[in-house]
């Protein structure tokens, strides 16, 4: 098997930030090979680098045999055979699924081999029964499969899909994992970078492992995600694992009123915990004090290894912790684009704010359509989601969700679960309560129960459904 792609020691500085540090790799001729790491590893970076989107600093990449220069622009290596997908797809919102496609085999066809390949292509990626159908009318799946389309059409020797899993429920995953094999059988190179575990595991022979911009690990899918260095960065939670948060021994209340007693917990980067109990039994208080609203008596919160109580909220919150409280606070005389304009206030994503705007109303198409329209005024579940897009605008390493299900109908509330689950597989770490036990436990790896400010058990949320002592923490009876 030829060598198709090879990178050599690339960099890539942005300010005093070292964004990619002497990465190399090289991807194999007619392989599916994973790119994964936590958050802020550097995946995306890399592929910018690669499609000549950003400079190198320092390094080389070799595609094809040729070693490629600042002279290879974009549309260069578009015609070298080069393409790519993006995690939010941008297809021309005016034109129909067809002509999307169309417009771009017109670059390198005739106007009748052009409508052939289009035709071809949106068989290949089963949007033929919606060629005459607005690409803006599309869910999210769908126009994930455009813009994979759109690459297609020119033939690429190598395609980068960058977090094609992004948004889609369980089943469209699933659909994905194929339409991604099929492709690859076909004859195409697949550097595959995603969050979504059991789908790297499920298409990719190899995975190459990114830390913090540096080259981690690399090896068979199955092999490196047992690594207990790599689950310490990357998956959190198993042997040796670096805890994102730790509360120890908290005790707390309101005056004379001790509402927590010698409470700890942990959750690992990557993980989704749940903490249920019944009502008063002190998890919104638990809540408020990680998120800075109240002071503890005792004990102490470690975040990333640093003491988190000396931080205020708002330094919290800039820190990469967001808080989802219960009732959802979204400002209901401001308009939902406003909302989300609000949850990108500090600096790190403010640059950013239009572009996790679009990401949002692909996660939640409601709100493209409400976007102009007052949040008070939307349903139970679409201020719910307004709630969790905007936190979501911080691009938050710890989500902090306060009873997500509270007020909304059952059919709303397996609906709110899946979304949840989505953000989980993108890699954010997630610590829900809720009074809910089925729901939050099924998106969990582990759980504890709180009864009356103590934590009566603590297990994986298998143990946890299973055992009959929960059910009488949880009922209080």
């Amino acid at each position: 098997m030829s060598c198709l792609l090879e990178l050599q020691n690339i960099s890539i500085s942005f300010g005093g930030i070292k964004a990619v540090q002497n990465v190399s790799f090289r991807v194999q001729q007619g392989e599916i090979l994973g790119l994964i790491g936590p958050n802020g590893s550097g995946k995306s970076t890399c592929v910018n680098l690669i499609t000549g989107v950003y400079p190198l600093d320092s390094g080389s990449i070799i595609f094809d045999g040729r070693t490629l220069s600042e002279k290879d622009s974009i549309r260069k290596r578009t015609h070298m055979g080069m393409g790519r997908t993006f995690q939010t797809p941008k297809p021309f919102g005016n034109l129909n699924v067809f002509d999307n496609v169309f417009s771009i085999a017109l670059q390198k066809n005739s106007f009748a081999e052009a409508e052939k390949k289009t035709l071809r292509i949106l068989k290949t990626v089963e949007l033929i029964e919606q060629k005459d159908v607005p690409s803006a009318k599309l869910p999210i799946e769908k126009r994930k499969w455009l813009d994979l389309a759109r690459t297609l059409v020119l033939e690429p020797k190598l395609i980068m899909m960058d977090e094609v899993m992004a948004g889609l429920n369980p089943a469209e995953v699933g659909e994905c994992i194929e339409m991604v094999k099929r492709i690859n059988r076909q004859g195409v190179t697949i550097l595959f970078i995603e969050h979504v575990m059991h789908a790297v595991v499920n298409v990719c022979s190899r995975v190459v492992v990114l830390n913090e911009g540096r080259f981690f690990s690399e090896g068979e899918p199955r092999e490196v995600l047992t690594r207990p260095d790599v689950i310490a960065v990357y998956i959190g939670g198993g042997p040796k694992s670096m805890e994102l948060l730790e509360v120890r021994h908290i005790n707390a209340g309101y005056g004379d009123l001790q509402v927590l007693f010698d409470v700890s917990l942990k959750i690992g980067k990557g993980e989704v915990v749940s903490l249920v109990g019944a009502n008063g039994g002190g998890k919104t208080t638990l809540l408020r004090i990680l998120s800075g609203l109240m002071p503890v008596k005792s004990g102490t919160v470690r975040y990333k290894g640093q003491d988190l109580l000396a931080a205020k909220s708002y330094q919290r919150a800039s820190l990469g912790i967001a808080h989802i409280p219960q009732g959802r606070g979204i400002l209901s005389t401001l308009t939902v684009r406003e909302n989300l304009i609000l949850g990108a206030y500090a600096p790190h994503v403010r640059a950013q704010c239009d572009q996790q705007i679009e990401q949002s109303f692909d996660m939640f198409p409601i709100l493209r359509e409400r976007q102009n329209q007052k949040a008070g005024s939307l349903s139970g579940g679409q201020q719910q989601m307004l709630a969790i897009a905007r936190a979501l605008m911080m691009r938050p390493e710890l989500l902090l969700m306060d009873e997500p299900s509270l007020g909304l109908a059952p059919i709303v509330v397996e609906e709110m679960f899946d979304i949840i689950w989505n953000v989980a597989q993108q890699g954010t770490s997630i610590f829900i309560i809720e009074q809910n036990l089925s729901y939050a436990l099924s998106i969990a790896s582990r759980g504890y129960v709180l009864e009356t400010g103590r934590v009566a058990m603590e297990g994986s949320a298998k143990e946890l459904l299973d055992n009959e002592a929960v059910r009488k923490a949880y009922l209080g009876v």
